[in-house]
C-alpha cells in the first residue's frame, strides 16, 4: 500500500538549522508500515537504492512519474581556480548525475499552489515565493549599477 504524502511521517533531523531526513528515518516509517523489524525494512532500502543506482548507470536516465527525472550528463572540461592562491587548474570533462524535480516534488518544495489531488505532508511548510512586487522594486536597483 503506497504512502500517501499527507500520512507521510513526521520524522525529521535539525542540523544547522535545517531539517532532512536521513535513511534510518527511512527505513522506520517502512517498518511501520509493511510491519516489518528494522533490519527487513533496511534490506528493502538497500535494495531499492541499488536498483535506482543500476538503472541510472546502465541507462543513463531514470524518469518516476510525479517525484522526478535522474540523468547522466556530461561535463565539458574546464579551468577551475584555487581561491586562495589564485592558481589555476584544468578540470577534466566527467559526467554527473542531476535530479529534475516532477510537478508534484516542485510544489511541495516552492510552496505553491497544489495542483487536484496532490497533497502535503501533514505539517509540512514551505517558504513562500518572492512576491512580484519585491522583485519589482530590485530590478530598478540592480539595473542602476550595472549601468
Amino acid at each position: 500500500m503506497p504512502i500517501r504524502a499527507a500520512q507521510a511521517p513526521r520524522l525529521t533531523v535539525y542540523m544547522r538549522g535545517k531539517a532532512f531526513m536521513i535513511k534510518a528515518d527511512i527505513v522506520k516509517v517502512i517498518a511501520e508500515d509493511l510491519k516489518v523489524n528494522d533490519r527487513d525494512a533496511l534490506g528493502i532500502v538497500d535494495h531499492v537504492i541499488e536498483s535506482l543506482k543500476l538503472v541510472v548507470q546502465e541507462h543513463r536516465r531514470l524518469e518516476i512519474r510525479d517525484f522526478g527525472v535522474f540523468q547522466v550528463k556530461q561535463r565539458k572540461a574546464r579551468v577551475g581556480r584555487n581561491p586562495r592562491n589564485k592558481k589555476e587548474y584544468p578540470i577534466a570533462p566527467h559526467k554527473v548525475v542531476t535530479f529534475k524535480p516532477g510537478k508534484n516534488v516542485k510544489v511541495v518544495s516552492v510552496g505553491a499552489a497544489a495542483p487536484v489531488g496532490a497533497t502535503a505532508p501533514v505539517g509540512a511548510t514551505a517558504p513562500a515565493p518572492p512576491s512580484l512586487a519585491s522583485s519589482a522594486r530590485v530590478a530598478p536597483q540592480v539595473a542602476a549599477q550595472g549601468a
